[in-house]
Order: C-alpha cells, then structure tokens, then sequence
C-alpha cells in the first residue's frame, strides 16, 4: 500500500481539476475550483474562501466559516472583516443599522464600522482580507 502524504489546498484543487469532469467544475457557477487552486499557490491554509465580492456591500455583512462569526462590508473598494464577537465579553455582536454600529447586547458596548468601541478603550479584532477573481478570502489565523 502506498504511504500517504498531507498535500496542500493548491496541490488538491489542481489535482481535482486534472481528473474531474471539468465541464462539472466550471459551467455554470463560473470557475471556482480554477479560482481555489489559484489562491492556494498564492495563500497559505489559514486563508479560506467566505463569499463572492457581489455579496458584500457598504452595510456590514455577517457570515460564519470555521467556527468563526465576522462581518464584512466593503469601503472605498476596500473589503474590511472583524470578528463579530463583543472583546469584553465574548458575546457575538449584533448590527444596528438604525445607530450604524456593532452592538453587544449583553454589555452594550457599540463599535463603528472601523471595529473601534464608541467609548474608545475596546477595539474588534481585524481579519486581514484579500479578493481574488471576485472571491473574498479571509485569513481566520
């Protein structure tokens, strides 16, 4: 039996791409498997695929990957994510578009759409983000 070896995200979606049906992969959806193989040369495993950039606008966003909670949103053509979990209490932060602000609602602290507490001694933690090929990824390290 041959031994196996731990392969890279890159190494398997190139993998996938030689030996599946590609007209499977590629059509309709677009070329998401060319997409991941691609990011996977270029990133490292602690960066991981969350949504298409047409999913995310200048209101905050949340999504869920990996056991983590953040919110993206996008401004000046630049996608910003913060974990959406309260760092005072580790409550998972609301959205409150009628302040324009994060919320915990077990503490109350408010944070604006920088990740900075409205009182000014709390800050959310900050996801480095990158697009490729019109697909956010996020570096949950």
């Amino acid at each position: 039996m041959a031994q196996e070896r731990p392969v890279t995200r890159a190494e398997f979606f190139n993998w996938m791409k030689t030996r599946a049906n590609p007209s499977a992969l590629f059509a309709p959806a677009g070329t998401l498997l060319g997409v991941l193989s691609e990011a996977g040369e270029e990133l490292d495993d602690n960066w991981v695929p969350v949504c298409r950039i047409t999913q995310v606008g200048h209101r905050p966003q949340p999504f869920h990957r990996g056991g983590h909670s953040f919110y993206l949103s996008v401004h000046d053509g630049t996608v910003s994510a913060h974990r959406a979990v309260c760092p005072e209490d580790g409550t998972v932060l609301w959205w409150s578009d009628a302040r324009n602000c994060f919320y915990c609602a077990f503490c109350k602290e408010m944070f604006d759409t920088e990740g900075n507490g409205k009182d000014g001694d709390k800050k959310l933690s900050a996801l480095d983000a990158r697009v490729m090929e019109e697909t956010v990824f996020l570096n949950l390290s």
